[in-house]
């Protein structure tokens, strides 16, 4: 088993999400978008969730690129998001931005 705990700042409040399961090369790249998720979930408005779709990190131009797919869940029904971010150092900070990257058009709806 694996815990992922991933800190964001935002609104100068400190932001906590946390993402436990199964160790696996992929599910440890999930496990840290789940906990993006998590964290933006603890602030949001009731009614709004998440569902981390897919994730995956791929080959584009000579870089690795961390893809994310999202849905978000809202009284008004369901839309599908999607985000991207370059790998520069760390996988792990990528996929955190490629996660953001997906919701980002969307913080001020459920915020």
């Amino acid at each position: 088993k694996m815990e992922v705990r991933v800190e964001i700042a935002s609104r100068g409040k400190l932001l906590t999400g946390v993402a436990v399961g199964p160790a696996s090369v992929r599910n440890r790249r999930r496990l840290i978008a789940q906990a993006m998720l998590s964290a933006l979930e603890s602030e949001s408005q009731s009614g709004y969730s998440f569902i981390l779709e897919d994730l995956t990190v791929v080959s584009l131009a000579g870089k690795q690129v961390a893809l994310v797919a999202v849905s978000l869940l809202s009284p008004l029904g369901e839309e599908f998001l999607t985000g991207s971010a370059v790998v520069d150092e760390e996988e792990a900070e990528a996929i955190v931005k490629a996660t953001l990257d997906a919701i980002n058009r969307r913080l001020s709806v459920f915020m």
